[in-house]
């Protein structure tokens, strides 16, 4: 959905993420998207009874400023990343 630096102006992103959510929310292929948190995520996979798996690719370990680490931020669904990038500059 972003960088660290995307929601400078909260207001037109969630805006923007509304129209979106709004549309495909309003078209025939059975998608409803929402604003979520771990907590729902986890609460409907288990009501689906989802095997969420283990990942076992690169975390390829990064860390921006001491004591803060990210991992598989580079390495993980490169392309829905890339799809993130080239859609937010279109909307």
């Amino acid at each position: 959905m972003g960088d660290d630096f995307a929601y400078f102006n909260a207001e037109l992103v969630f805006t923007s993420l509304d129209s979106l959510m709004n549309y495909v929310n309003e078209t025939d292929y059975n998608i409803n998207i929402q604003y979520s948190n771990l907590s729902d995520y986890f609460y409907k996979a288990k009501r689906a009874r989802k095997n969420l798996g283990v990942k076992h690719d690169n975390f390829f370990p990064y860390s921006d400023y001491e004591n803060a680490y990210w991992t598989g931020y580079y390495s993980s669904r490169t392309g829905l990343k890339e799809a993130v990038r080239v859609l937010s500059d279109i909307i």
